[in-house]
């Protein structure tokens, strides 16, 4: 009885190792684009854990610093669906965001600190058993499941602080939804976060974010009159002063129908701006 316990032991030791060590694991992620609308978008979302660092990106920005490490022509850019970054410090606890507006990145350093209920339900994802637990963050009701059998206080976005690791989260309205889809012990590449941006991100405070969305939707093409570039039609023609307007109000359209930010606090109501 005493070896069998001995046996045990050792077995729960290199288990809780093998997830202490440097991990990366994959989700699903599908979400409206519009808050009321049918159209759901897809992406392969990465969260990767490196000793006290933590990150959780697009799986094809890791692809395509994978192919830009070995290739010896041009360096490649991508623009994946979700070109938001978030990244965790265990040290001093705080979350960094990447976000992506034209064709400039802004960053901002914020904290979390979430309010969980453990509830009894559980059921079984990818063959761990996983617990139900809710939280509100940022004006959405959010439902998450997670397995004690991996001992990571880490999930997707922000779910952080759970004891196990988030294999699935959605919110009440369905308008998001991370589900796990598999994991991988080895980090074949050694991904380095600055290889995404062509210039340095803008640092900004996070209460600065929207007055950032605000400037660029009153003036979308501002990048394009400063730098000096011009664009062209599809026939080759070189845009004139009513290209230019017609793409400007565009942008604007967008804006105001794809306005389904998952933090629902920061919503910009773009309809009631010039």
């Amino acid at each position: 009885m005493r070896n069998l316990i001995i046996l045990l032991l050792l077995i729960l030791c290199q288990y809780n190792s093998l997830f202490s060590q440097n991990h990366r694991f994959f989700y699903e992620f599908q979400y409206k684009t519009e808050p009321e609308g049918r159209e759901i978008s897809k992406d392969i979302l990465l969260l990767t854990i490196k000793g006290s660092d933590i990150t959780f990106l697009s799986n094809k920005f890791v692809e395509i610093d994978s192919i830009n490490a070995n290739s010896k022509y041009q360096k490649q850019y991508i623009n994946p669906q979700y070109n938001s970054i978030l990244q965790y410090s265990n040290i001093n606890k705080i979350f960094t965001s990447y976000k992506k507006l034209d064709i400039d990145y802004y960053n901002y350093d914020f904290s979390v600190d979430l309010k969980w209920k453990i509830h009894n339900e559980k059921k079984t994802i990818l063959g761990f058993s996983v617990q139900k637990a809710t939280t509100k963050y940022s004006g959405r009701n959010w439902i998450v499941w997670f397995s004690n059998e991996i001992q990571l206080p880490y999930g997707p976005h922000v779910f952080y602080g759970l004891p196990g690791l988030v294999l699935e989260a959605y919110d009440d309205k369905k308008n998001f939804h991370y589900q796990m889809i598999k994991s991988s012990n080895s980090l074949s590449h050694n991904f380095n976060l600055s290889n995404i941006f062509e210039e340095p991100p803008s640092k900004i405070q996070a209460k600065d974010w929207k007055k950032v969305q605000i400037n660029y939707y009153n003036n979308p093409l501002y990048n394009y009159k400063t730098i000096g570039w011009i664009m062209y039609n599809k026939d080759g023609s070189q845009f004139t002063s009513k290209d230019y307007k017609e793409l400007e109000l565009q942008i604007k359209d967008g804006m105001r129908k794809y306005n389904n930010p998952i933090e629902l606090d920061e919503k910009i109501d773009f309809a009631i701006l010039k």
